[in-house]
């Protein structure tokens, strides 16, 4: 115990006696404008921002620069603003909330895409190879489109007619106006990975300068005219950035709506007034609200993954009863607290058996299962950390620590201590070695459901 209490005191004492380097207020501040600091820190956080990469150190120490320019008169505007009293009005408290919850939903969303693993190299060469639109068969399109924003099928008709018998574009148009319809005409130039899928195939099948009649459902109407076409394949490690770069933004896609779904089944939400009248969106959009099917279901899963801490943390301590037992030949009931050494009123219970001595090959077995041990531990907490409450899951530990230590207990009394004696010794350490394998399996199981 002396050298376990020893193992928690010199990493505290090392850290409390780490020095701590400072920085001077030069290096760290920017500028001071009437008793504000602007700290280094703000300008090159707002620089990496927008910040081009590949630039000229010269260039650089300009953007900074003009990046700092930028803060001084905000600063200004602010303290001038806050003569005038106007932080103290109901919009600058409504725009600060506002601007509060972007901040932290950006911060997190940023959060959750800085976690994804980075594509191996396979992974981006066959998302080149199935996106051939995208890669290989780029295109640049030029094509006039007219969106008329209401559907009227028979005029449709009688357009498409009017196409079949080799009617151009302008006449279509000159058609829209006689009929006083509103449309809007657009000439655009862009390439095949910029476009929905849809028009693609709509644009690349049709005959240049031949018009084509289409609408989307019923919410508008639309005419298509390709122009011409320039072939821009994207290849090489250009291929290879944009297939990462449009991974990620899947990737990152996912994640964001995987997170929100999960704090959205979690929340409760309570609508009032007008809103609270239809909340399905049968008039209109629908407003979030929790699944609660969903929602009981997580809950079961948190039960589960906390139980499964719980009894991962009991065997490991029972591991580390068994692991004692065999080094010290003896009865050892796991304390947290030093306690002085005491004859035992019971001599079976708790004497030192000379008869027996741990070899080499014992010693880095056992060493061999505790290093297990605490990486299984650590897999286990590594994913649960992040889907339960800190508080479930310290609760968690901390009870299976107690319970491991009331069990081990139990296991060092007679008849459960007579498995230690003779070829049996070996039968504790690796059975609750598989037990707490057993957890951690469990565990990960249900993190990945």
């Amino acid at each position: 115990m002396k050298f376990l209490f020893f193992l928690l005191i010199i990493p505290l004492t090392v850290v409390g006696c780490s020095p701590h380097s400072g920085n001077s207020s030069e290096d760290r501040v920017a500028a001071v404008v009437n008793g504000v600091e602007i700290t280094n820190l703000e300008v090159n956080t707002i620089y990496e921002r927008t910040a081009v990469r590949g630039i000229s150190k010269d260039v650089a120490r300009d953007q900074k620069r003009n990046v700092l320019a930028g803060l001084v008169h905000a600063e200004l505007l602010a303290q001038q603003a806050v003569k005038q009293n106007l932080d103290k009005s109901p919009e600058f408290t409504l725009l600060l909330h506002e601007s509060r919850r972007q901040v932290l939903a950006g911060m997190l969303q940023q959060s959750l895409a800085s976690a994804a693993k980075p594509l191996e190299i396979e992974a981006v060469r066959d998302i080149v190879s199935q996106n051939p639109l995208l890669f290989d068969e780029r295109k640049l399109l030029v094509y006039e489109q007219v969106l008329m924003p209401v559907v009227n099928e028979p005029f449709l008709l009688s357009l498409n007619m009017r196409v079949s018998k080799g009617a151009t574009l302008d006449q279509l148009v000159e058609e829209i106006k006689d009929k006083r319809m509103q449309f809007q005409r657009v000439k655009q130039i862009q390439s095949t990975d910029q476009l929905a899928p849809a028009i693609v195939k709509v644009l690349t099948s049709s005959k240049p300068d031949v018009p084509v009649v289409a609408r989307v459902q019923d919410k508008f109407a639309m005419i298509l005219v390709l122009r011409n076409v320039v072939p821009i394949p994207l290849t090489g490690e250009a291929a290879e950035q944009a297939a990462r770069n449009i991974a990620s933004a899947q990737m990152r896609n996912i994640a964001i709506q995987k997170k929100m779904k999960d704090v959205l089944d979690r929340a409760k939400i309570t609508y009032f007034g007008e809103y609270a009248k239809d909340t399905s969106g049968k008039k209109g959009v629908a407003l979030p609200l929790p699944d609660k099917a969903r929602a009981e279901k997580m809950n079961s899963y948190s039960v589960i993954l906390a139980v499964s801490i719980t009894v991962a943390y009991a065997f490991a301590m029972l591991l580390f009863s068994a692991s004692m037992r065999l080094l010290l030949g003896r009865v050892w009931l796991p304390r947290l607290w030093l306690t002085p050494r005491v004859q035992p009123v019971e001599p079976e219970v708790d004497l030192w058996l000379p008869e027996y001595r741990a070899s080499f090959y014992v010693k880095f077995f056992l060493f061999c299962c505790a290093v297990v041990s605490v990486f299984m531990l650590g897999r286990q907490l590594l994913p649960v950390w992040t889907m339960l409450e800190v508080w479930m899951v310290i609760a968690s530990i901390v009870t299976g620590v107690l319970l491991g230590i009331g069990l081990s207990h139990l296991y060092a009394r007679s008849p459960l201590r007579n498995w230690t004696k003779g070829l049996r010794r070996w039968v504790p350490v690796v059975f609750f070695t598989l037990s707490l394998a057993a957890a951690v399996v469990v565990t990960l199981r249900f993190v990945s459901v």
